[in-house]
């Protein structure tokens, strides 16, 4: 016995440690001259396989009895969990983790997978989910049908839950009440519950961090440039950012910086658009590449990217469609190189939407208005369409030279004629128009509201685009003129 305390402590075993070892069970029975041969030849296959002594360690103290077992049988298990799916790198690092797995039986983890897929799991997502967390295989069906019906009680639903899992298995090893705790401790930072419901749909890893975590995520972006509410909003609409570590987000302002922007011009593009986050400044620069391709200057892409971010979302693929669409609708190829860069946003339009709105524009004799001022092109169809016809019942005739009373600061028109937003569309709805109208959404009119006050918000923030694009049209007819 001596011997055997001597080769558990050269191990760098603690003696209470070699106590509930030898006392453990499957290790209990066994002689000392028989367990001193056993502990020795099975150290030395796990050293052999790529374990390191702190996880042989960790192993045998969870399950003593892995120093009882025959290193064939230890062998057998490997092959067979490579024969389901698994590498032999990913088993030896599933045990290390996970080391009861050499207790169960290949029947045993086979049933595990069944169950998992009854649950609505494929055979793929349980190796996936297994490789990250194999703990799993430790519970039972019921013990998943339970999570699953707790989950659903938080407001999530089923197929939530199997999506959540499917990235984020270890919330099958969180408890219940730890996740409604999460969930109060996340409201506390300026979310509803419906907010973090959406937030953990979109980064199940938020389950695994503590709050004081996203609390110091929150300060450091704060300490970025961004509000408090700022990020609040970020995170809602991009909640994967919560994945990033702090020096990668400030580097990926640093590398869209090297693009041609300004730290300031960066942290508003990302207020505006965070999934900027998720792009690869490999992507943003290929971006701007392929814009250039379809006639836009370095400086007109550096532009119009900057006035609408979102850009660097869109295919060029689709760009490209875009610009045929648009030029389908009687507009020159020349037109639309106007019209795109005075008002980018355009480009997140749909073909319907916009044919809308130029439908209705060609109807009152305006076809021009998205050459000369495509930023208009924001108001939506319903407002434009009340206040013309508000005007004309009131005897004034919209033409080329006075359009701009269609766009006037709502303050202004309503100061002006003492009709407000919400009067005016619910006077002159543009849905009950015909039959030309079939297929519009119809929405109502708090949301028409709201839809033409963020509109007619960033019709302010074009218009530096526009003037420049103006000044660069004169500036090249000029030319033109001279030669």
């Amino acid at each position: 016995m001596e011997e055997l305390k001597e080769l558990f402590k050269k191990l760098d075993y603690t003696e209470s440690e070699f106590e509930n070892i030898v006392n453990g069970f499957g290790v209990v029975g066994l002689k000392p001259e028989t367990l001193l041969k056993k502990v020795k030849e099975n150290y030395d296959f796990f050293v052999s396989l790529g374990y390191t002594q702190e996880e042989i360690l960790k192993m045998t103290k969870i399950l003593p009895d892995i120093y009882s077992r025959n290193i064939d049988t230890l062998k057998q298990k490997i092959k067979t969990m490579q024969e389901i799916g698994y590498t032999k790198e990913e088993i030896i690092k599933m045990t290390a983790n996970f080391s009861p797995i050499y207790s169960l039986s290949i029947d045993s983890i086979k049933q595990r997978m069944q169950d998992m897929q009854a649950l609505g799991y494929t055979q793929d997502d349980i190796i996936k989910m297994t490789r990250r967390f194999p703990n799993i295989y430790g519970y039972s069906l019921e013990n998943m049908q339970q999570k699953i019906k707790d989950m659903q009680k938080l407001g999530y639903s089923k197929e939530d839950i199997l999506r959540i899992t499917k990235i984020n298995p270890v919330v099958y090893g969180l408890g219940i009440e730890n996740m409604q705790q999460k969930i109060e401790d996340m409201q506390k930072l300026g979310y509803t519950k419906q907010d973090v419901i959406k937030l953990t749909k979109g980064a199940p890893l938020l389950f695994s961090f503590s709050i004081e975590n996203l609390k110091q995520k929150i300060e450091d972006m704060q300490d970025l440039g961004y509000k408090y509410e700022d990020v609040v909003k970020i995170t809602k609409n991009f909640p994967t950012i919560y994945n990033y570590s702090i020096d990668t987000i400030r580097q990926k302002i640093e590398d869209i910086q090297a693009l041609g922007y300004t730290e300031e011009e960066v942290i508003k593009m990302t207020r505006k658009t965070p999934s900027i986050y998720g792009y690869s400044i490999e992507n943003m620069q290929q971006k701007i590449k392929d814009m250039q391709k379809l006639g836009y200057t370095q400086e007109e892409t550096i532009e119009m990217t900057r006035s609408v971010p979102a850009l660097f979302i869109y295919t060029i693929d689709n760009m490209q469609q875009k610009m045929l669409d648009i030029q389908g609708l009687n507009y020159t190829q020349e037109e639309v190189m106007i019209i795109t860069k005075g008002f980018p946003a355009i480009y997140g339009l749909s073909v319907e939407n916009i044919k809308q709105k130029t439908d209705f524009y060609d109807s009152i004799n305006l076809h021009s208005i998205a050459v000369l001022s495509p930023r208009y092109l924001m108001q939506s169809i319903n407002l434009s369409y009340a206040r013309y016809q508000f005007l004309k019942e009131k005897g004034i005739e919209i033409g080329e030279s006075n359009y701009l009373k269609l766009f006037v600061n709502q303050s202004r028109f309503e100061k002006q004629y003492g009709i407000t937003k919400e009067e005016l569309l619910e006077r002159y709805p543009y849905e009950e128009q015909g039959t030309e109208h079939e297929g519009t959404e119809i929405k109502s009119t708090q949301e028409l509201g709201q839809e033409t006050e963020i509109e007619q918000g960033d019709v302010e923030t074009t218009d530096k685009i526009s003037q420049k694009i103006s000044e660069r049209v004169k500036e090249k007819k000029s030319k033109e003129k001279n030669k």
